[in-house]
């Protein structure tokens, strides 16, 4: 088990690798717009002393090799650069924004867990019938939807339609997260960024309590006169729930990385909202540390899932073979 870990670590080496350079090749003059020694100093006049004085404290006089080297340095140190616009440490601010982001992803997987499994479970146990018609259309609907005009159609609905229905006695929070944070101002991000994995959730567990109810063991339980409860919840979901909870566990890294719009939509001060400010504003530390965070974030879960997933299927282990 400890060279399958190891080996996943190793793998993740070149992703990251790659993604800084990526990044990095943006920090070249013309890739991105304006000139990064003006963005540094602002509205001061840049003479070719101060010019000269910040290429060498940001060792942008030095080769491209060299730069990088130092770039990843400072990654590998916890150092991702400081704000442009803000004059702050980058980690500072995404640090500052995180646990905004996770309650938003932790709230959001509650909503996929909750809704997708049930949907898909009530759509396989009624299969053909008007419930499987409608978590199949709805699913369709939510997966072709963009993220960023489904949240704007709920606060419409609930938070300038339902006040006008109510007489303004009751309406949803539309942007926000509250002073001090309450779940109420959540209830709309959280179902906006849950929608499409919540689609995909009720999917994939629907066709895998098909496959399920379909097999042997199950036929088996069912001539022993157990009841349909029983069959369903303590065979069929058992051996159903695996595809899913892996799906959801990567799902969780996703939700943090894809946050960006609706965090954007209901103006949730989040790392994505964070990440759209910067880029409007041309504070490029901040955008290349966001993606950084993000990508670290979707690695490390995507390990701990697959850890999980090789503890409860040995099979699945390098090169398929178990440990």
């Amino acid at each position: 088990m400890a060279k399958y870990v190891l080996r996943r670590i190793l793998q993740m080496i070149p992703v990251f690798l790659g993604v800084t350079l990526i990044l990095f090749a943006l920090r070249i003059p013309g890739l991105l717009p304006g000139d990064p020694v003006q963005l540094i100093v602002g509205e001061r006049p840049l003479t070719p002393a101060l010019r000269a004085e910040i290429e060498a404290k940001h060792h942008l006089n030095e080769p491209l090799h060299i730069q990088y080297g130092y770039y990843v340095s400072g990654i590998l140190q916890g150092d991702l650069g400081s704000s442009l616009q803000k004059g702050r440490d980058v980690t500072d601010i995404l640090l500052d924004k995180f646990p905004n982001t996770a309650r938003l992803a932790i709230a959001a997987i509650l909503v996929e867990i909750v809704v997708g499994l049930l949907a898909g479970i009530i759509s396989a146990v009624k299969q053909y019938s008007f419930w499987d018609v409608l978590v199949t259309l709805s699913t369709s609907v939510l997966v072709a939807v963009p993220v960023f005009w489904l949240g704007m159609l709920l606060q419409m609905l609930f938070g300038i339609k339902m006040r006008e229905w109510t007489g303004g006695a009751f309406s949803l929070p539309m942007s926000g997260m509250g002073d001090p944070p309450d779940l109420v101002h959540l209830i709309l991000p959280a179902i906006t960024l849950a929608s499409v994995s919540t689609a995909y959730v009720a999917r994939i567990m629907r066709s895998q309590m098909l496959e399920a109810m379909g097999q042997d063991y199950i036929r088996t339980a069912k001539a022993k006169g157990l009841s349909e409860r029983v069959v369903i919840f303590k065979h069929a979901l058992k051996n159903a729930l695996i595809p899913v909870v892996t799906f959801i566990g990567i799902d969780l890294g996703m939700l943090m990385a894809g946050a960006i719009l609706t965090e954007t939509v209901f103006s949730w001060p989040g790392i994505g909202r964070e990440i759209y400010l910067a880029v409007m504003t041309r504070d490029w530390p901040i955008v290349m540390g966001g993606v950084i965070v993000v990508v670290l974030i979707v690695m490390v879960v995507n390990l701990l899932v697959d850890i999980s997933y090789a503890i409860l299927d040995p099979r699945i282990r390098y090169g398929g073979k178990a440990e």
